[in-house]
């Protein structure tokens, strides 16, 4: 039978879920606060299972499969999707890879995580190196040096990467009593006492509220300085793995739904954006013919991407949506996300 961690799942499935929310083009400080986290989550998590057993060739290979592969997949069903109303506006659709970034970075990462564990041992010495590359990403920056493959983006998440890593698999020897195994990972330790995992979650909504911390958006590379960087960043991180925790306890409905959506995370990321710009061409279209009704001005359509009760309904429908036809590809071409077929 599967050991599979669901707080994991869960917290995935809550970020995935923001992910599509802060794509929803509605602009609040609500968005801000999620941009500082969110992303950098994936990058902490993606860290937790990090393994270097296989050779080199199996290594990249296997990453390969699952992560750039089904990213052509997610830009080539994006691009079909949107043609047509890209035809229709005079226009050809952007051949940009869009929120697929993270898949493109996110392989990098992990090749540089794996040189980096041959060079390195210990969990110091690779915190350390992962480090130097960050100061290497701030040092490009500084200089706005753009470089192929979203390479900067990675030196900037490697560091998070990399504590991902040791907070999941480091081994921490404690006195052994009946009830207590006599070495934990940090992980484990987050979690043993209820009280002490709600007050780390309770400091991280604190912060994200009032923290004075400066934007993130790591796909444009707006970077803040480093404190606030890795402030923000592990304040919702931590919060997340809080409140995935609770729903354990307190909400098993929401449980399985958050969960499910979480194992389905990378189909959301692939899929959503084209869905996203589908219902909004509607809605739209929809709003201006509509707009004596509503009572509201909508002649350009962007009052419509401002009203956030409509964002948040967007946001729920495009991930629903994304999350069945991930799971309707991956029964049909299993193949295709490195799965055996059941």
């Amino acid at each position: 039978m599967e050991n599979r961690d669901s707080t994991i799942d869960i917290a995935k499935g809550i970020c995935i879920f923001l992910m599509v929310l802060g794509h929803t083009f509605f602009y609040s400080w609500f968005n801000d606060r999620v941009y500082l986290f969110h992303m950098p989550f994936f990058f902490f998590v993606s860290g937790f299972f990090f393994s270097t057993k296989n050779n080199l060739k199996d290594f990249v290979l296997n990453k390969t499969k699952r992560l750039l592969v089904p990213m052509l997949i997610y830009w080539a069903f994006g691009m079909l999707l949107t043609l047509p109303m890209a035809l229709q506006s005079g226009n050809l659709p952007e051949f940009h890879i869009g929120a697929l970034w993270f898949l493109l970075s996110l392989w990098t990462i992990f090749l540089l995580a794996y040189f980096i564990s041959k060079f390195a041992e210990g969990y110091i010495s690779k915190l350390l190196l992962g480090f130097v590359f960050l100061a290497v990403a701030y040092g490009l920056k500084a200089n706005d040096i753009q470089m192929p493959c979203h390479f900067v983006q990675s030196l900037f998440m490697l560091p998070i990467f990399l504590l991902g890593m040791i907070f999941y698999q480091s081994k921490i020897h404690l006195i052994k009593d009946e009830s207590y195994e006599a070495n934990r990972s940090l992980y484990q330790l987050f979690f043993y006492k209820m009280k002490y995992y709600l007050l780390i979650g309770f400091l991280g909504l604190v912060i994200l509220a009032i923290g004075n911390l400066g934007y993130l958006n790591i796909e444009r590379l707006i970077v803040p300085n480093p404190f606030s960087l890795f402030v923000g960043a592990f304040s919702g991180i931590f919060l997340i793995l809080v409140i995935s925790k609770i729903c354990c306890i307190l909400f098993p409905k929401i449980t399985k739904f958050l969960s499910n959506l979480g194992k389905k995370s990378l189909h959301v990321l692939g899929f959503h954006f084209a869905i996203l710009e589908i219902l909004y061409f509607f809605v739209i279209a929809l709003g201006i013919r509509m707009e004596k009704w509503l009572g509201v001005d909508v002649h350009t359509g962007l009052e419509i991407k401002q009203m956030p009760l409509l964002a948040l309904l967007l946001a729920i429908v495009a991930t629903c949506i994304s999350y069945y036809l991930g799971h309707f590809f991956e029964k049909t071409c299993p193949s295709l996300w490195s799965n055996k077929k059941t």
